[in-house]
């Protein structure tokens, strides 16, 4: 049996969708007595195409056969028709072969190597493009989106999902951001748990991806068999983001309609993305407290700029009322007590002192003060009085009393008095 292999369409010569074909050893067999197998395989070609009507026809082809040691051997077999009639049969036929092995073994060698590295290459700048989408805005919304966009694209899934891992006051993981393909209409609305649902529990415990090939044949998926069979899921990886080995959220790639054979290379850029939007999620919460933290302190600093003024007003204006009440004072020939009860504070103008011949700085202005300065025959009945009218048995206080002065007489004294009580009726 004579097989053109698929690799002698590589040089563009023929079209594989029409030519390659298997030949029967019969025919062979008929055609190729006495002649060489290089001989043979172009006088095969000639004959298929009618090349035999062009006398000075000359085509040279590249193919692989197979030895007997089964190793494969490129040959460069060239024909040439040396003589045909015009009805179209071969009258003679030459031919050559050269064994080009090495040069096409190097040469495809090459090739499989070159396209391996442009495959990385272009692996590596769909990998640079999402990092700087990342990292060019710490706005959560935007790069959330912004990252889910660039996934879904460069790994051409059918949607893919960003969520965000909150572990109190119960672990769960809202959906941030969804990238789907046009034709999908519906956007995801299933709240995916993570007590109770083991997959996502494993997505989150490791950095390394869980690749599902079949949703159907994954023991994970088991209880989650109708969600997905709901939205018509086949296949899906998923890959947690994290921090200093704390996760802090999950990415999700999901392919519809067919099961998806997940390649490493594929796998690999997933969990190096998932490893930087880890990072810029926990840059973005630093970034967000920060901004919370300033937003407070901006608050508090409005609410102390704002006491700030209450109290310079306040003590402006006590400023001017005590310079009013000082007018009052000195314009006024009467003494003036004022006594705080609760703290025993009592306030004793200079005019009082004055009164008494003592200076100002004489008498400290306390309750105990004027106490220590009333006539021991007069002590019992003053504090009578005063306490009637504090307790409201009394409807005024009105009492005359002897006060000793710094020579040590006696003067008599008429006070008059007005208490505040508050709601409580206490003086």
């Amino acid at each position: 049996m004579l097989q053109f292999l698929p690799s002698v369409f590589t040089e563009g010569l023929l079209n594989p969708n029409e030519y390659c074909y298997t030949m029967p050893p019969d025919l062979i067999g008929a055609l190729t007595t006495g002649i060489s197998l290089a001989t043979a395989i172009c006088l095969l070609w000639i004959l298929y195409h009618g090349l035999c009507v062009f006398p000075k026809f000359h085509q040279s082809i590249n193919f692989q056969i197979l030895s007997k040691s089964a190793f494969g051997q490129w040959i460069l077999a060239q024909g040439k028709v040396i003589k045909g009639d015009k009805s179209g049969n071969l009258l003679n036929l030459t031919g050559s072969n050269i064994d080009v092995s090495q040069g096409k073994d190097d040469a495809m060698e090459f090739v499989k190597t070159k396209t391996a590295l442009e495959e990385k290459l272009q692996r590596l700048l769909i990998q640079e493009k999402i990092f700087k989408d990342i990292r060019s805005s710490f706005d959560p919304e935007k790069f959330f989106q912004t990252a889910v966009n660039q996934i879904g694209e460069a790994f051409k899934v059918d949607r893919c999902l960003v969520h965000i891992y909150l572990e109190s006051p119960t672990p769960h993981i809202p959906l941030v951001a969804e990238y789907k393909r046009p034709e999908i209409t519906e956007p995801w609305v299933i709240d995916v748990p993570v007590i109770g649902n083991p997959h996502v529990v494993r997505i989150l415990s490791q950095d390394a991806a869980i690749v599902c090939h079949d949703v159907d044949k994954e023991p994970l998926l088991k209880g989650a068999l109708h969600l997905c069979h709901q939205v018509g899921l086949k296949s899906m990886v998923g890959v947690r983001t994290s921090y200093q080995g704390k996760p802090n959220g999950m990415i999700g790639i999901h392919q519809y309609h067919y099961p998806r054979q997940w390649l490493d290379e594929e796998i690999s850029l997933l969990e190096a993305v998932a490893g930087q939007l880890g990072i810029a999620i926990a840059q973005a919460n630093l970034l967000t407290m920060e901004r919370q933290r300033r937003i407070e302190l901006d608050w508090h600093n409005k609410q102390l700029s704002e006491e700030i003024r209450i109290r310079q007003y306040t003590e402006e204006a006590l400023r001017k009322s005590e310079q009013r009440w000082q007018l009052v004072l000195n314009g006024n020939n009467d003494g003036i007590y004022d006594w705080d009860i609760t703290t025993g504070y009592a306030f004793l103008s200079t005019r009082i002192k004055t009164m008494l011949g003592y200076e100002d700085s004489d008498l400290i202005n306390h309750v105990d003060t004027w106490r220590n300065l009333l006539h021991p025959e007069d002590f019992q009945r003053v504090i009578a009085s005063q306490k009637a009218y504090l307790e409201k048995k009394s409807p005024q206080y009105l009492v005359e009393y002897r006060l000793r002065c710094k020579d040590g007489n006696y003067k008599w004294i008429l006070a008059r008095g007005q208490a505040l009580w508050d709601e409580t009726g206490k003086a």
